[in-house]
């Protein structure tokens, strides 16, 4: 796949490159060595309120990263090419900061859970990252983890919520 000349600079101005993925297409790589915690970008993009995914449609918005209920970040380039994997190298934490879950190599593929990214009820898709701890399908976040996951601040909220445990 080709990237238009808009692509190439956007990219070029970032500490992540884009180039073909194992896993899918293109995705977006590590373009010098990241330390765990540490913040890799801010992902950049514009505000979609109250997009409802059509029951039983795979990945209708694939450019779209969830922030909260009913409020998502259409991706620009070049993060709308971030791929998913079960066994990420990424997160996406606070004020659409991605952060490295693990040490990343420079080269290495920077991938995150969608499934951290998506609460709404209906959105299922599925999986073929290839990695070792594959789901094959993923749930939106309230219905995927047993233990909390690294996950944007207001979906946490809610996966909080929806796994309070009862009093022993």
């Amino acid at each position: 796949m080709g990237l238009d000349n808009a692509t190439r600079s956007k990219t070029a101005a970032t500490p992540v490159t884009v180039s073909q993925s194992r896993i899918h297409g293109v995705g977006i790589f590590a373009a010098r060595a990241f330390p765990a915690k540490e913040q890799i970008a801010l992902i950049t993009g514009s505000l979609v309120r109250n997009a409802h995914v059509p029951s039983g449609c795979a990945d209708p918005f694939p450019d779209l990263l969830g922030l909260a209920p009913n409020l998502w970040l259409r991706m620009d380039p070049p993060f709308c090419f971030v791929n998913h994997s079960c066994t990420p190298t990424a997160w996406v934490g606070s004020r659409r900061r991605l952060i490295a879950l693990q040490d990343i190599d420079g080269g290495e593929e920077i991938t995150i859970d969608y499934s951290t990214t998506e609460c709404d009820e209906q959105w299922r898709m599925e999986c073929h990252c290839g990695a070792a701890a594959c789901r094959r399908t993923l749930l939106p976040i309230q219905k995927t983890f047993d233990d909390a996951p690294a996950a944007p601040p207001a979906l946490l909220r809610l996966w909080k919520r929806t796994h309070r445990r009862a009093p022993e």
